[in-house]
């Protein structure tokens, strides 16, 4: 007969594998047998958000957070998700509880989406307080960075860190300028982190983006920090552009310095606090001039602004209709679409 950890530990593996329907089956099965296990409550919840019933999964992540309200890394889960799903109702009380514990804590494990409504000062203070004590970092710490010598290339070599190769929040809006960049003085590569999605809708995509490198690096097996390093400046890459940062999970990988120069651009608007990125790529609106004192790198500003946007968007698939959000059918919808909300910089209106 399973016991109540047994079912638990199943659901955990059912869940790794992204079977939701038989990970929640056996959460609920584990809860049966111990009602007031605060770890399978979150693994429900998670689960039943992961296939899509939102509302039913923050019930069960709120009476989580009742249970242990210094869980920082699934309060910021939560806040993500109400933001999302535009659940408003408790988030500015938690999002306060969240800023206060993080002035307190620093939490081990990335906290993509920890930021909601932070001041350019606390987010500094925050991330260079990660750095400095962020576990990963600290044992990547007693390796040397790499000693690279001076590259002459006839063309410069700049390489994309990425995790956006096919459909994703960067991947949609960068694919243009992936096509518009200039091959007579520069080669182009692409480091790609992620699996590549195999569904047929994502291929027309993920042909672009790969289309428009000179030399593509599939890379998404390889799970340590050294190795990738190895495998990045084996290419003799000039310049490395990071797009993701926290969202990347290898980016403690960029410790090892395996190019001259490292840029933050795009997905991660804000001071990674680490010491090997050399610049940020910004604009006089996602940093301004008065607030750069806050920023680790050193900024370079795009002279009207540093984001992206697809002009051949014919490659997505087709838009889903309005009834998946509970909205009618005909008439119009009136909107206001934030893009990098979790960082709580950058804002666009329609």
């Amino acid at each position: 007969m399973n016991t109540a950890l047994d079912l638990l530990n199943k659901g955990v593996e059912y869940a790794q594998n992204k079977n939701y329907i038989q990970a929640e089956k056996c959460f609920r099965q584990s809860l049966e047998l111990d009602p007031n296990n605060p770890v399978t409550i979150r693994n429900l919840g998670n689960a039943c958000a992961a296939d899509g019933r939102m509302t039913e999964g923050l019930v069960y992540l709120t009476q989580y957070l009742d249970m242990r309200p210094d869980d920082l890394e699934t309060m910021g889960h939560v806040l993500y998700l109400k933001y999302n799903y535009c659940i408003w109702n408790g988030l500015e009380r938690m999002q306060e509880r969240l800023k206060k514990g993080l002035q307190e804590h620093t939490l081990q494990s990335e906290p993509k989406l920890l930021f909601l409504g932070m001041t350019f000062e606390e987010r500094y203070h925050y991330m260079t307080k990660l750095a400095a004590e962020n576990k990963k970092l600290s044992l990547l710490r007693k390796e040397k960075p790499f000693s690279l010598p001076t590259y002459q290339h006839d063309k410069l070599k700049v390489g994309f860190f990425t995790t956006d190769i096919g459909p994703s929040p960067c991947g949609f809006v960068i694919a243009s300028l992936w096509e518009n960049l200039s091959h007579d003085d520069f080669e182009w590569h692409c480091f790609s982190c992620r699996k590549l999605s195999d569904k047929p809708e994502d291929a027309p995509l993920i042909k672009r983006h790969k289309a428009a490198f000179d030399f593509f690096h599939d890379v998404s097996n390889i799970k340590d920090f050294r190795m990738m390093a190895d495998t990045i400046a084996k290419e003799e890459i000039d310049i490395l552009i990071d797009v993701n940062m926290l969202i990347n999970s290898m980016y403690p990988a960029l410790y090892y310095k395996p190019a001259p120069i490292i840029v933050n651009y795009l997905g991660y608007p804000s001071t990674t606090g680490l010491p090997w990125y050399d610049y940020m790529i910004a604009d006089a609106w996602t940093v301004p001039s008065e607030k750069e004192r806050w920023f680790t790198e050193k900024i370079i500003r795009m002279p009207h602004c540093y984001h992206c946007v697809d002009t051949n968007p014919e490659t997505y698939p087709g838009l889903a209709p309005k009834s998946i959000l509970g909205l009618p059918e005909k008439g119009t919808i009136f909107a206001c679409l934030k893009l990098h909300l979790t960082i709580g910089i950058c804002g666009c209106a329609f």
